[in-house]
C-alpha cells in the first residue's frame, strides 16, 4: 500500500464484495419464512457487519464522485442488513454513516448543522422502517426493542441478551482473579464452558474477552493500537481528504463502540482496515512533500 490508488482499489473491493454478498442473499432468500437471513454465508452478525463496511465505503464513493449508482448499492446493502437481524451491523452502519456525513469536509456551522439534520432524518427513517414494515419488524424490530428495554433497565425476555449479561458478570469475576495477564488468549470460552451446560461459548464482548484472556496489559495494548491509528488519521485529515480519513475513523470508532456486544480482536476485515488506515498519514506526508 504505497499509493492512494491502491487504497481506493481496496475500498472498492470492500464495496463490491459486500454488494455481491447482498445480492446472493436476496437471490437465495425464502421470504415465506421470517427468520434471520444470511446464514448460508456464515454467522448473520458477521455477514451484516461485512456488508455494513461495504455500505460505509460505498457512501465514500457516493460523496466523493457524486456517482449515484453507489446509492443503489447502499440501499440494497441496508435492506439486507435489516434482513440479517444484526443489531450490531445496524448500529455500526448508522453511527459510521452519521460520522462521515457530519465530518466529511471542512465547512461552516450552517453546513455542519445541515449534515446533522440529514443524519437525524436518516436515523428517523431507519427507525420508522424497522417498526412499520412487517418483515423488518419481525426480524430486527423486536430485537431492537428488547435491546433498548434491557439498556433502560426495564428487563427483557430475550434469552440471548440475558445470557450475554451473565457472561459479562462472569468475565469480571475471572478478570479480577488474574487482572494483569489473564488466563491466556481465547480461554474465556473454556472457563465459561465449565460453569454452563451450553459448552464452550465466547463472551460476545471484546473488552471482557481480552481482559479475561490477556489481562489489563493485553487489553490496553490492543486499544492503544486502535487509538494510534485514529490519531494518525486525524492528523492526516488536515493534509488530505477528510472524507477519506473519516471513512476509516468512522469504521474503527464504530467497532470500538460496539466492543460491548462484539468480539473483533481477531477479525480479518477490521485488521485490514486498521492496517490500511495506519499508512494513510504516511501517504499524506509523502504527497505533501512531493507537491
Amino acid at each position: 500500500m504505497d499509493s492512494y490508488e491502491k487504497v481506493f482499489y481496496l475500498m472498492k473491493c470492500f464495496v463490491f464484495s459486500g454488494f455481491i454478498a447482498s445480492i446472493y442473499i436476496l437471490i437465495n432468500a425464502d421470504f415465506t419464512i421470517l427468520n434471520r437471513f444470511g446464514g448460508e454465508l456464515g454467522n448473520e452478525n458477521a455477514i451484516g457487519i461485512i456488508i455494513g463496511i461495504s455500505s460505509i465505503f460505498g457512501l465514500f464513493y457516493l460523496l466523493k464522485n457524486r456517482n449515484y449508482w453507489y446509492l443503489i448499492i447502499i440501499l440494497t446493502n441496508l435492506t439486507v442488513i435489516l434482513l440479517t437481524g444484526s443489531r450490531k451491523a445496524l448500529i455500526l452502519v448508522v453511527i459510521s454513516m452519521a460520522t462521515v456525513l457530519i465530518f466529511k469536509e471542512n465547512g461552516n456551522l450552517k453546513s455542519k448543522l445541515k449534515s446533522i439534520l440529514v443524519s437525524i432524518v436518516l436515523i428517523g427513517i431507519v427507525i420508522f422502517v424497522i417498526n412499520n414494515v412487517a418483515i423488518f419488524y419481525e426480524i430486527i424490530g423486536r430485537r431492537m426493542v428488547s435491546m433498548f428495554q434491557f439498556i433502560l433497565g426495564e428487563g427483557t425476555s430475550e434469552g440471548s441478551i440475558n445470557t450475554r449479561s451473565d457472561m459479562i458478570k462472569w468475565g469480571w469475576v475471572w478478570f479480577k482473579e488474574r487482572p494483569l495477564f489473564g488466563y491466556g488468549i481465547d480461554n474465556y470460552k473454556y472457563l465459561y464452558g465449565y460453569i454452563n451446560s451450553e459448552g464452550d461459548v465466547y463472551s460476545h464482548n471484546n473488552v471482557i474477552e481480552l481482559m479475561v484472556g490477556t489481562g489489563i496489559v493485553g487489553t490496553a495494548l490492543f486499544y492503544i493500537a486502535n487509538i494510534i491509528v485514529v490519531k494518525d488519521l486525524l492528523k492526516a485529515s488536515k493534509l488530505t481528504s477528510k472524507l477519506l480519513c473519516y471513512s476509516f475513523i468512522a469504521i474503527i470508532a464504530g467497532y470500538i463502540f460496539m466492543s460491548v456486544g462484539l468480539i473483533y480482536y481477531y477479525g480479518k476485515h477490521i485488521s485490514i482496515i486498521l492496517a490500511v488506515g495506519s499508512i494513510i498519514y504516511r501517504l499524506s506526508k509523502t504527497e505533501l512533500k512531493n507537491s
